[in-house]
């Protein structure tokens, strides 16, 4: 909850975006904004709802569009962090969410339980042109996947999501992320 004012405004059209610490997501007002000399506008109450398909099964990162709380070891690719489920709802849809702070000339590839799939469940394709990599910083641009997992691909027990970088060539190449998530089905409301 908030407000704020600003003053002194060119008169022109504007667009209102906003985000919220803490959450992932941008909120964008639908209509343009249009300012005239010495006028004053309100907009009442702006409601954020940020992306939000089921409960959290699984968490990593803090959503505040940056890398801080991730630390880069030396590779280790035989080290993956294992989820379990013990009941997985084979016709629900799960989702995984990969918020980004930063990618430079990247692809993330998402496989399901299977690290040697030919082809990944779900790609980036190449992504982002920021320099926070080089600077060596903690945020550029932010980018927002939202990939839906089919409950015939999960198993009941053991699951593993592989998320590989799989473009290189230059140590400026690569992502950094801010928060990742995996969403269960929505819940039924009665």
């Amino acid at each position: 909850m908030g407000y704020f004012t600003i003053r002194n405004v060119r008169a022109s059209t504007y667009n209102l975006n906003a985000w919220v610490m803490g959450f992932i997501g941008d909120y964008k007002y639908n209509i343009d904004i249009v300012i005239k000399p010495g006028s004053q506008i309100q907009l009442g109450d702006l409601v954020y709802k940020p992306p939000r398909n089921g409960p959290t099964l699984w968490e990593i990162g803090i959503p505040d569009r940056t890398a801080a709380e991730f630390y880069v070891p030396d590779p280790a690719p035989g080290l993956m962090t294992q989820l379990s489920i013990k009941h997985v709802e084979k016709t629900g849809s799960y989702t995984l969410r990969l918020a980004l702070a930063s990618a430079t000339y990247a692809e993330i590839q998402v496989r399901i339980n299977n690290s040697n799939a030919p082809r990944p469940d779900f790609t980036t394709k190449r992504i982002g042109k920021d320099n926070a990599i080089a600077r060596h910083g903690i945020h550029g641009l932010y980018l927002l996947y939202s990939i839906n997992i089919r409950g015939t691909q999960l198993v009941n027990g053991t699951n593993t999501i592989y998320l590989k970088q799989s473009r290189g060539g230059s140590p400026l190449i690569g992502v950094m992320y801010d928060y990742i998530r995996l969403e269960g089905p929505p819940v039924a409301k009665y």
